[in-house]
């Protein structure tokens, strides 16, 4: 090892550390020793708040670091909540359709019904028959999804009517159900729609706050150990590019 080259530099240092001192505190030329404790005093505070500074600037990469993700939940869960008020509209409409379908339906019958005279069943086979008719007519309504599955128990049908006024009945039925179906798929549609602006205002915010995060760690890179530094431009720039 050439040892030239540290004596010299200490010999340099020896002599120009009066200088220094000089120039930092020409009080110190009359107590040296003060001097060096205060100069140590400084170089300890210099590392404190270099080490103050370094740990600041990683707990705001952590931090900026969770931000981003919540903020990329957040746009996944507006996407989703999207996805559930598009698909609330489309029920809604498809209510309101088949709703409209069995109120067009109702409406010819109650034609038909002006033409039928009073007719109850005679005999107890023709209650029968009737009975029977009337038991298909829900179990076919029932099926296609314009009754409920407990309409056969409901109160109110009488087996005894004539076939036309028991498909009236039947259908005025259908067409109240539709019509509460039609109105709890508004109310579901007004939901999701509720539902999706705090999702997409919850995101907006995140995105803001993700985007001052990054800003943040751009600032602070100088103070990162050389490891993270190197990681950082491109980590920023991925950010911005995901919650913008």
């Amino acid at each position: 090892m050439n040892v030239a080259p540290v004596a010299i530099s200490l010999v340099l240092l020896v002599l120009t550390l009066p200088a220094l001192l000089l120039l930092a505190e020409p009080r110190a030329l009359r107590d040296p020793r003060l001097a060096a404790v205060q100069t140590l005093g400084a170089v300890r505070r210099a590392r404190r708040d270099r080490s103050r500074d370094r740990d600041q600037a990683l707990e705001t990469v952590r931090w900026a670091a969770e931000v981003r993700v919540a903020a990329e939940r957040a746009t996944d869960a507006a996407r989703r909540w999207q996805e559930c008020r598009w698909q609330a509209e489309e029920h809604t409409e498809d209510a309101w359709q088949a709703w409209q379908d069995a109120e067009l339906r109702l409406d010819r019958l109650r034609s038909a019904e002006a033409f039928t005279a009073p007719d109850d069943a005679r005999t107890p086979a023709d209650f029968a028959d009737r009975e029977r008719a009337l038991h298909r007519m829900l179990r076919a309504a029932i099926g296609r999804g314009d009754l409920p599955a407990d309409a056969v128990r409901w109160d109110g049908w009488d087996p005894a009517l004539h076939p036309v006024l028991q498909e009236v009945a039947v259908q005025r039925a259908i067409a109240g159900y539709r019509h509460r179906a039609y109105r709890t798929a508004v109310t579901a549609e007004q939901a999701a729609r509720h539902d999706e602006r705090l999702a997409v205002e919850a995101r907006d915010s995140l995105r803001r706050t993700a985007a001052e995060a990054a800003r943040q760690v751009a600032d602070v890179r100088p103070h990162l150990p050389a490891a993270v530094r190197a990681a950082v431009p491109a980590r920023v720039r991925g950010w911005r590019q995901r919650i913008v």
